[in-house]
Protein backbone atom coordinates (compact mmCIF):
# COMPACT_ATOMS: atom_id res chain seq x y z
CA UNK A 1 0.00 0.00 0.00
CA UNK A 2 2.94 2.28 0.99
CA UNK A 3 3.76 2.52 -3.02
CA UNK A 4 0.10 3.47 -4.10
CA UNK A 5 1.52 6.81 -5.45
CA UNK A 6 3.24 5.10 -8.08
CA UNK A 7 0.67 3.46 -9.42
CA UNK A 8 -0.92 6.69 -11.43
CA UNK A 9 2.31 7.83 -12.67
CA UNK A 10 3.26 4.71 -14.37
CA UNK A 11 -0.08 4.11 -15.76
CA UNK A 12 0.27 7.72 -17.21
CA UNK A 13 3.97 6.82 -18.38
CA UNK A 14 2.22 3.69 -20.24
CA UNK A 15 -0.23 6.71 -21.68
CA UNK A 16 -3.07 4.53 -20.55
CA UNK A 17 -5.90 6.32 -18.99
CA UNK A 18 -6.73 6.21 -15.58
CA UNK A 19 -10.95 6.32 -15.19
CA UNK A 20 -11.06 5.42 -11.32
CA UNK A 21 -10.73 2.65 -8.63
CA UNK A 22 -13.13 0.34 -7.84
CA UNK A 23 -13.08 -1.59 -4.13
CA UNK A 24 -13.13 -5.41 -3.41
CA UNK A 25 -14.43 -5.50 0.41
CA UNK A 26 -13.32 -9.01 1.29
CA UNK A 27 -15.52 -11.24 3.34
CA UNK A 28 -12.10 -12.08 5.78
CA UNK A 29 -9.48 -9.32 7.28
CA UNK A 30 -5.83 -9.55 6.44
CA UNK A 31 -2.73 -8.91 8.32
CA UNK A 32 -0.36 -6.48 7.02
CA UNK A 33 2.25 -4.60 7.95
CA UNK A 34 0.28 -1.44 8.86
CA UNK A 35 -1.37 -0.57 12.16
CA UNK A 36 -4.77 -1.36 10.43
CA UNK A 37 -6.06 -5.07 9.18
CA UNK A 38 -6.83 -4.98 5.48
CA UNK A 39 -10.21 -5.86 4.33
CA UNK A 40 -10.50 -4.02 1.08
CA UNK A 41 -7.82 -3.90 -2.25
CA UNK A 42 -8.06 -0.91 -4.94
CA UNK A 43 -8.59 -2.11 -8.48
CA UNK A 44 -6.99 0.67 -11.18
CA UNK A 45 -9.93 0.63 -13.66
CA UNK A 46 -8.77 2.68 -16.82
CA UNK A 47 -7.73 1.50 -20.13
CA UNK A 48 -5.76 2.20 -23.60
CA UNK A 49 -7.39 5.41 -25.52
CA UNK A 50 -6.78 5.12 -29.25
CA UNK A 51 -8.52 6.67 -32.16
CA UNK A 52 -11.16 5.91 -34.02
CA UNK A 53 -11.97 4.03 -31.21
CA UNK A 54 -14.96 4.97 -28.13
CA UNK A 55 -14.51 3.85 -24.43
CA UNK A 56 -16.65 0.90 -23.51
CA UNK A 57 -18.73 0.71 -20.82
CA UNK A 58 -21.92 -2.32 -21.18
CA UNK A 59 -22.28 -2.65 -17.29
CA UNK A 60 -25.80 -1.72 -15.26
CA UNK A 61 -26.10 1.96 -15.17
CA UNK A 62 -26.33 1.79 -11.21
CA UNK A 63 -23.08 -0.65 -10.17
CA UNK A 64 -21.40 0.78 -7.53
CA UNK A 65 -17.54 1.44 -7.31
CA UNK A 66 -17.51 -1.02 -4.07
CA UNK A 67 -17.88 -4.67 -4.86
CA UNK A 68 -18.42 -7.10 -2.16
CA UNK A 69 -17.23 -10.33 -3.52
CA UNK A 70 -15.96 -13.58 -1.03
CA UNK A 71 -12.67 -14.38 -1.33
CA UNK A 72 -10.99 -17.31 -2.16
CA UNK A 73 -11.25 -19.78 0.60
CA UNK A 74 -7.84 -20.45 2.11
CA UNK A 75 -8.09 -23.96 1.06
CA UNK A 76 -8.44 -23.83 -2.44
CA UNK A 77 -5.89 -20.87 -2.80
CA UNK A 78 -2.95 -21.48 -5.51
CA UNK A 79 -1.31 -17.62 -4.96
CA UNK A 80 -1.23 -16.39 -1.50
CA UNK A 81 -3.20 -13.29 -2.65
CA UNK A 82 -5.56 -14.75 -5.56
CA UNK A 83 -8.22 -13.14 -6.80
CA UNK A 84 -11.82 -14.40 -7.01
CA UNK A 85 -12.77 -14.83 -10.64
CA UNK A 86 -15.87 -12.69 -10.27
CA UNK A 87 -13.84 -9.56 -10.18
CA UNK A 88 -12.00 -9.83 -13.74
CA UNK A 89 -15.11 -11.49 -14.64
CA UNK A 90 -17.43 -8.47 -14.11
CA UNK A 91 -14.51 -5.40 -14.67
CA UNK A 92 -13.88 -7.30 -18.39
CA UNK A 93 -17.74 -7.83 -18.98
CA UNK A 94 -18.88 -4.69 -18.54
CA UNK A 95 -15.84 -2.68 -19.98
CA UNK A 96 -15.22 -4.83 -23.38
CA UNK A 97 -16.53 -6.41 -26.13
CA UNK A 98 -15.34 -9.73 -27.53
CA UNK A 99 -12.16 -10.22 -28.85
CA UNK A 100 -11.06 -7.08 -27.15
CA UNK A 101 -7.09 -7.56 -25.09
CA UNK A 102 -7.28 -7.49 -21.71
CA UNK A 103 -4.03 -5.88 -19.78
CA UNK A 104 -3.13 -7.77 -16.17
CA UNK A 105 -0.14 -6.84 -15.66
CA UNK A 106 0.20 -8.88 -12.06
CA UNK A 107 -0.43 -12.44 -13.37
CA UNK A 108 -0.90 -13.99 -9.87
CA UNK A 109 -3.06 -16.93 -10.33
CA UNK A 110 -4.26 -16.39 -13.91
CA UNK A 111 -8.08 -15.33 -13.02
CA UNK A 112 -7.67 -12.74 -15.42
CA UNK A 113 -6.42 -14.96 -18.20
CA UNK A 114 -9.29 -17.68 -17.19
CA UNK A 115 -11.88 -14.91 -17.03
CA UNK A 116 -11.22 -12.89 -20.85
CA UNK A 117 -10.95 -16.32 -21.79
CA UNK A 118 -14.87 -16.96 -20.70
CA UNK A 119 -15.80 -14.05 -22.13
CA UNK A 120 -13.63 -13.91 -25.27
CA UNK A 121 -11.64 -11.56 -25.25
CA UNK A 122 -7.78 -12.26 -25.61
CA UNK A 123 -5.35 -11.44 -22.45
CA UNK A 124 -1.88 -10.44 -21.73
CA UNK A 125 -0.81 -10.87 -18.79
CA UNK A 126 2.76 -10.40 -17.26
CA UNK A 127 3.86 -12.44 -13.85
CA UNK A 128 7.57 -11.95 -12.25
CA UNK A 129 7.30 -15.37 -10.31
CA UNK A 130 8.46 -17.72 -12.02
CA UNK A 131 6.51 -20.30 -9.96
CA UNK A 132 3.57 -18.61 -10.08
CA UNK A 133 4.09 -18.43 -14.26
CA UNK A 134 4.42 -22.23 -13.97
CA UNK A 135 0.40 -22.00 -12.00
CA UNK A 136 -0.89 -19.98 -15.04
CA UNK A 137 0.04 -22.29 -17.16
CA UNK A 138 -1.20 -25.47 -15.40
CA UNK A 139 -4.48 -23.78 -14.26
CA UNK A 140 -5.30 -23.27 -18.02
CA UNK A 141 -4.12 -26.15 -19.12
CA UNK A 142 -5.96 -28.29 -16.83
CA UNK A 143 -9.19 -26.09 -17.96
CA UNK A 144 -8.42 -27.21 -22.05
CA UNK A 145 -6.97 -23.34 -22.65
CA UNK A 146 -4.06 -23.42 -25.31
CA UNK A 147 -1.97 -21.14 -23.96
CA UNK A 148 0.79 -19.60 -25.05
CA UNK A 149 4.33 -18.28 -23.11
CA UNK A 150 5.25 -15.69 -25.02
CA UNK A 151 8.67 -14.27 -23.01
CA UNK A 152 11.11 -14.70 -19.97
CA UNK A 153 11.59 -12.46 -17.29
CA UNK A 154 15.88 -12.00 -16.98
CA UNK A 155 15.45 -9.28 -14.30
CA UNK A 156 16.12 -5.86 -14.03
CA UNK A 157 19.07 -4.47 -16.50
CA UNK A 158 21.96 -2.31 -14.39
CA UNK A 159 20.56 0.63 -16.65
CA UNK A 160 17.50 0.17 -15.29
CA UNK A 161 18.33 0.09 -11.90
CA UNK A 162 21.04 3.04 -12.03
CA UNK A 163 18.25 5.22 -13.78
CA UNK A 164 15.47 4.29 -10.58
CA UNK A 165 15.17 7.87 -10.08
CA UNK A 166 13.50 8.14 -13.25
CA UNK A 167 9.85 6.22 -12.20
CA UNK A 168 8.54 4.15 -14.54
CA UNK A 169 10.09 5.08 -17.58
CA UNK A 170 7.58 4.12 -21.07
CA UNK A 171 10.23 2.38 -22.78
CA UNK A 172 11.17 0.41 -20.00
CA UNK A 173 7.21 -0.32 -19.07
CA UNK A 174 6.74 -1.39 -22.59
CA UNK A 175 9.81 -3.46 -22.99
CA UNK A 176 9.04 -5.43 -20.07
CA UNK A 177 5.07 -6.10 -20.80
CA UNK A 178 6.75 -7.61 -24.64
CA UNK A 179 9.16 -9.59 -22.47
CA UNK A 180 6.53 -11.78 -20.17
CA UNK A 181 3.45 -12.01 -21.73
CA UNK A 182 0.86 -14.90 -21.76
CA UNK A 183 -1.85 -15.17 -24.28
CA UNK A 184 -4.48 -17.20 -25.39
CA UNK A 185 -4.21 -18.59 -28.80
CA UNK A 186 -7.49 -19.16 -30.90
Amino acid sequence: FSNIANYPLAIASANMYWSQCIIWVKNMKVKTRLDFMGQHEICFYGWIPSKGREHVFDGPGNIPDVWYIDCVPRAKMVHMTEKPLQIPLNAIEYSSKPGDIILDLFGGSGSTLVAAEMLGRRARLMEIDVTYCEVILARCNHMGMEITKVGEFTGLTDEFMKDREIRFPEDKIRSSVDNGEFMCKR
